[in-house]
């Protein structure tokens, strides 16, 4: 039963059996008339009947006034409709849907004022003159019509949603009272211009695919659009939606964007999550959606393919990677070439049974005196230290020398060298390429002595993934006042020089910040001199030396003057040098030895006379000078511990650190049972428990500064048999010394 509602109150209705034996008249039942119920058959003339306006009702509810009880769903698809006049007797239906008819007149929807939703699509209609909208219509759908122009829809003010696809439409128009409007869809028409669009600040909203237009234009007032459609068109710029800051999803498919640049217009939309760019010139650009996704990091796809995470990792790492990565690559390349070359061992650079090679790195940004520093360290310490040359690819300053401060070279040249694989370290600062070749550490190492290396950042993170392990010390001015003020007193810093050697110091400062023990030890150079002054008292802490004197060589004129002067000395060093004291303590290198340093395990004065004595009866024993008694024992251990299986093969050797100490887990014996790890005889040279050490840390632990920097003698080592002190080949790598017995790498280095 039901019933509608009358001025004498609810009066119940019957409820028609089916749609078929009742019709409705104003969303009411009604009865057919005898010529209707006796011919029971559908109009074919394409005029709309009561009978097939029955079967597309639905959805029972309240009118639109409270007062009555009426369908308000009508869904008439596809019956070829061309006279619909008899929806005039419908007022109270609020959803009309007659897509795929033959309709050219809606007129009758002036009759209709309840209606919210019109859907007339894929009809005949060619105008909307003369026509009264209802006063509630907030969806209209007219695609696939035959519309020309939009000044007709002009009164149709309280729309939320249009669409007018598949129209011929050559102009955005008739929309300046649209206020309400949120949805606009034009696809595929004759659009040439975006225009017209100010009043319809709501819009989030809006197609435009398949049309004419050739520019973004006239969107900066569209504040609050997030959905915007342009494929199919001849856009060539993506300048003009700057403004749209809350833009979602913007589509661009089919264009003419061609240039990379044309990403910065929409590179600040922070919440853009979809981009398509498909069928543009842009995509034949090389590593184009790494290009985009680095530009554009928030998106979430791209061209219809979700933006992967390990993609825009790759991106960063493709065109802005950090300096780690920049490190590393750099290394591999140095790896690759270097494998590429005729194989050469060099033992004065590879890392000995207990040591690696000496070095001493000065970290610095441009301009902080850390060449200068370097020098003066040479100058100081001559028989302890050794400038290391870099190769860089910069013009000389005023004073600078060829084959002295730098090697000076071009480019190409440089880029030669890189692939011969003459470098250990090549890294780039400033546009500008510099690197580290073996040639020229072995040039120092040649000479007996430790290898000083001024370096910036980027050839620090590059050094510390070789084999080598030097100490590394930061030079960098604390006041970039006075650091300015003496980068402009120099006279040849340009502005733009001395702005990015500032900006560069506060990187400096931020890595020591971020990366505690990065750098083993920080020395202010606001001021040079006392920069120096405070780093000849590290360095001397480091080398194990007593008393400086003034001779220039950088160690103490003899035994006896050191013992008589010891005293003194710790009084006047006590306060300058207290760090350094507790650093030597620490890392287990002796005090001083007349002057002599220890760069390995701390030994008492008595085990050094004594093992003074025995290497000076071993050279009386076998005729050989104590360096080649010294690489024979190394080589005779070395072999010894290989046959007890505690070493690894020579070719593990070259390429892995130095031995650890006992591994964590058990070993198992040939018989399958569990036992302690197999150690070598007590005659056989072991590892010094410091090699370990250095070989399981991070190498940039301060108070470990001195622990395993180098090898050590016995102070004798440089002596000859007469006593006297002479000049001998320590390395054995002069011309020449091509067999194995005739090499002398330092197992223990002396000076």
């Amino acid at each position: 039963m039901m019933g509608v509602m009358d001025d004498q109150g609810f009066q119940p209705v019957q409820q028609p059996a089916s749609p078929d034996e009742a019709e409705v008249d104003n969303g009411r039942p009604i009865e057919l008339n005898n010529e209707e119920a006796e011919n029971g058959e559908e109009a074919t003339d394409g005029n709309l009947t009561h009978k097939i306006v029955s079967k597309g009702l639905s959805n029972l509810g309240r009118s639109a006034d409270g007062n009555q009880l009426v369908y308000l769903d009508l869904s008439l698809p596809g019956y070829n409709f061309v006279d619909i006049s008899v929806l005039q007797n419908y007022s109270y239906v609020q959803v009309l849907e007659m897509p795929y008819n033959k309709v050219s007149d809606l007129s009758v929807i002036s009759s209709m004022p309840y209606l919210v939703e019109l859907d007339v699509s894929n009809n005949q209609i060619q105008s909307l003159k003369d026509i009264k909208p209802p006063h509630n219509l907030k969806e209209l759908n007219l695609s696939f019509n035959q519309l020309v122009s939009m000044d007709d829809l002009a009164s149709f003010h309280t729309l939320t949603k249009l669409v007018l696809d598949n129209n011929n439409i050559g102009a955005i128009t008739g929309l300046n009272e649209h206020k309400a409007l949120t949805y606009l869809s034009l696809a595929h028409n004759r659009i040439e211009k975006i225009e017209n669009l100010s009043s319809c600040s709501l819009m989030n909203f809006l197609n435009l695919r398949g049309n004419q237009l050739k520019a973004m234009e006239n969107l900066s007032d569209l504040l609050f659009l997030q959905h915007l459609d342009v494929s199919g068109n001849f856009i060539s710029s993506l300048q003009g939606l700057t403004s749209n800051r809350m833009l979602e999803v913007l589509d661009i498919e089919n264009n003419h964007v061609e240039a990379l640049s044309e990403i910065q217009h929409i590179q600040d939309l922070s919440i853009l999550r979809q981009l398509n760019l498909l069928r543009n010139p842009i995509q034949g650009m090389p590593d184009y959606r790494l290009s985009i996704l680095y530009r554009i990091p928030q998106l979430s796809e791209l061209d219809r393919h979700k933006a992967e995470s390990e993609q825009k990792v790759a991106s960063v790492n493709l065109f802005n990677p950090s300096m780690e990565v920049v490190a590393a690559d750099d290394h591999r390349k140095c790896i690759i070439y270097s494998c590429l070359r005729s194989a050469r061992l060099y033992d004065s650079t590879l890392s000995t049974v207990e040591t690696p090679y000496p070095m001493l790195v000065l970290v610095g940004p441009p301009g902080a005196g850390k060449h200068e520093l370097a020098n003066k360290l040479t100058e100081d310490f001559p028989n302890y230290f050794g400038y290391g040359i870099l190769h860089t690819t910069r013009s000389p300053y005023p004073g600078e020398i060829h084959k002295k401060d730098f090697f000076f070279v071009p480019a190409e040249a440089f880029g030669t060298k890189q692939k011969q694989g003459d470098f250990l370290v090549t890294y780039q600062s400033s546009g500008l390429s510099y690197g580290v070749s073996q040639k020229s550490v072995d040039t120092v190492a040649k000479q007996g002595l430790a290898c000083i290396l001024p370096m910036e950042l980027e050839g620090v993170l590059s050094l510390k993934l070789s084999h080598y392990e030097p100490r590394y010390i930061l030079v960098v001015p604390l006041d970039s006042k006075k650091h300015e003020e003496r980068l402009t007193s120099v006279g040849y810093f340009s502005n733009s020089q001395i702005k990015h050697s500032l900006e560069r110091a506060e990187i400096y400062k931020q890595t020591n910040q971020d990366k505690p023990g990065f750098f083993d030890m920080v020395v202010d150079t606001s001021n040079l001199m006392t920069a120096y002054k405070q780093l000849k008292v590290l360095v001397a802490g480091y080398l194990g030396i007593g008393d400086l004197n003034q001779d220039g060589n950088g160690r103490a004129s003899s035994l006896s003057q050191q013992s008589s002067s010891s005293s003194s000395v710790c009084e006047s060093q006590t306060e300058s040098s207290g760090s350094v004291d507790r650093l030597r303590a620490a890392s287990g290198m002796a005090s001083s030895n007349g002057g002599i340093p220890l760069w390995s395990k701390a030994q008492s004065d008595a085990g050094s006379q004594s093992a003074a004595s025995v290497t000076i009866k071993k050279q009386a024993a076998t005729g050989r000078t104590s360096v080649e008694q010294a690489s024979y024992e190394r080589r005779k251990s070395a072999a010894q511990m290989a046959a007890a299986g505690i070493l690894p093969k020579p070719l593990d050797e070259l390429v892995n650190r130095p031995p650890r100490t006992a591994p964590a887990n058990p070993l198992k014996d040939l018989e399958g049972e569990v036992g302690r790890p197999r150690t070598g005889p007590a005659t056989f040279a072991v590892c010094s428990p410091d090699s370990s050490l250095a070989s399981a840390r991070s190498g940039s632990s301060l108070t470990n500064l001195s622990d395993t920097r180098g090898v050590s003698v016995s102070p004798s080592s440089s002596q000859g048999k007469d006593g006297n002190e002479e000049d001998v080949d320590i390395f054995g790598l002069e011309e020449g010394a091509n067999d194995f017995e005739d090499r002398k790498p330092p197992s223990q280095l002396s000076f």
